[in-house]
């Protein structure tokens, strides 16, 4: 088993894992569409009169498949160095992922259209219907490489409300391990902490009078933390909802 402090340790959690098969994937699959961008542009330069017509295939696949290469490498570098995932904050990643999803529906509405029918063009000119198993085959990894972004977008979006929460937690984490659990006033701090004066659900502050009771924990969590060691110490608050009563008066 590897350490906790390795590489791979960062992704032993099913959803980490996902987001790095499904960035992985997402990197082979824009190689593939380059390849046959590339193919079906060699195979159409010596017929002048569809040279412009196939150029399209150039201008809409080629710029947003090398867009999301970069990406993908720069992610993948980025956790390697800095062993998180994601490596790059992931507020960055929501326009990054939006923008490329929206390059990618566009490629995939003109690749679509520039497929040859079975019986050619008007005139029987044999370019356009050679490139049809390419064209075909172009239009479907570049389907598939459109539904890979569009779930990376909304993992992206995911991990920013994770990221932005993370911060709420640790405050939280960092009172609970100065205050003694059993002090009454504990329950009025993670309630504030809980609902800042920026927070969508924000409360008046609460006195700790208003809770003069002892509060404890109604079950034991300390091992639900250790099925997700990869994860941070303010984020293993994040991976499980916790039951809407966790306290009691003793």
């Amino acid at each position: 088993m590897a350490d906790e402090g390795s590489w791979w340790s960062y992704h032993r959690g099913k959803w980490n894992a996902t987001k790095l098969i499904l960035r992985c994937s997402s990197f082979v699959f824009g190689i593939i569409i380059i390849g046959l961008s590339v193919n079906n542009g060699v195979r159409v330069r010596n017929w002048v009169e569809y040279e412009d017509y196939f150029r399209i295939d150039w201008w809409f696949t080629l710029p947003v498949t090398l867009l999301s290469i970069v990406v993908d490498c720069a992610e993948l570098i980025s956790i390697f160095l800095r062993k998180r995932n994601p490596g790059i904050p992931p507020g960055w990643h929501i326009g990054i992922e939006l923008v490329l999803l929206g390059g990618n529906i566009v490629a995939l509405v003109f690749i679509a259209s520039l497929i040859p029918p079975d019986a050619g063009f008007a005139y029987g000119a044999q370019a356009p219907l050679s490139l049809r198993p390419f064209q075909i085959a172009s239009v479907s990894f570049l389907g598939i490489f459109t539904v890979v972004r569009f779930i990376l977008f909304v993992i992206a979006c995911v991990d920013t409300h994770r990221y932005h929460t993370a911060a709420q937690v640790e405050a939280i984490v960092q009172a609970l391990r100065r205050t003694n659990i059993d002090d009454a006033r504990t329950a009025a701090i993670i309630h504030n902490l809980s609902y800042p004066t920026n927070h969508i659900d924000y409360r008046q502050p609460a006195s700790s009078n208003e809770f003069p009771y002892t509060m404890r924990p109604t079950q034991d969590l300390s091992d639900e933390s250790t099925l997700y060691r990869e994860l941070p110490d303010n984020q293993k608050f994040l991976v499980s909802e916790l039951p809407p009563r966790m306290y009691k008066p003793t």
